[in-house]
């Protein structure tokens, strides 16, 4: 199960790094708005009720609506020709298909690898990346997986992680009690973190996050 968890409210600036690939999205239609790699730096200003957004330092406009950051996952480089990397694209391989031996299409699946053959052999196609990170503030210091969803509230922005379950747990544990206690210790913390969870999960779902940051 997923998990939202609120870690801004009320902000009226937020500036954040993306260490790998997202999509910027007007929830609204799921619209794409502009893509994120590694390294690119963003500023999310409250203004007006609206959301000004920009990327690098160059202003991409004002949104009325909720935005989110959504991992895209693994990305390919594929070059359009045979020989040379003229024409050369970045292609996100989570939304990728291609043609088996039989003729039937199936999804890339990443996590079993992905090869090409050409007149040299067999070659193994490696992703960027399996793990996609954002960061609150340019520096990058502390780091969130999963989406990232803005909201324009009436005093300001909220900012809501959306994360898998044990992904939370992952980054809540090693804070709540020292990782050299004895496992049997750390597997009752992660029972009683798990349990709380779920349960403000139950009483929040009507809400947009289930949970305040700690």
């Amino acid at each position: 199960p997923l998990v939202r968890v609120a870690l801004l409210k009320e902000a009226n600036t937020i500036r954040c790094t993306t260490s790998e690939n997202y999509r910027l999205v007007y929830l609204q239609g799921e619209r794409l708005l502009e893509v994120s790699g590694p390294g690119d730096k963003w500023q999310f200003e409250y203004v007006n009720g609206l959301l000004r957004v920009s990327k690098n330092s160059v202003t991409l406009g004002e949104f009325g609506g909720p935005l989110a950051f959504k991992a895209t996952g693994h990305t390919l480089y594929l070059a359009s020709g045979i020989t040379g990397l003229d024409g050369v694209q970045r292609c996100v391989a989570d939304d990728l298909v291609v043609s088996n031996s039989k003729g039937r299409m199936e999804k890339l699946d990443m996590g079993k690898g992905v090869y090409v053959r050409d007149s040299r052999g067999l070659h193994e196609i490696a992703p960027t990346s399996n793990l996609n990170l954002f960061s609150l503030g340019f520096e990058g210091i502390k780091k969130y997986r999963g989406n990232m969803y803005f909201y324009p509230e009436a005093r300001g922005i909220t900012l809501v992680n959306e994360l898998n379950v044990e992904d939370y747990l992952y980054g809540v544990i090693p804070n709540e009690m020292p990782s050299e206690w004895p496992l049997e210790a750390l597997k009752a913390q992660a029972v009683a973190s798990r349990s709380y969870l779920l349960a403000e999960k139950a009483k929040n779902q009507y809400n947009y996050y289930d949970l305040l940051a700690t």
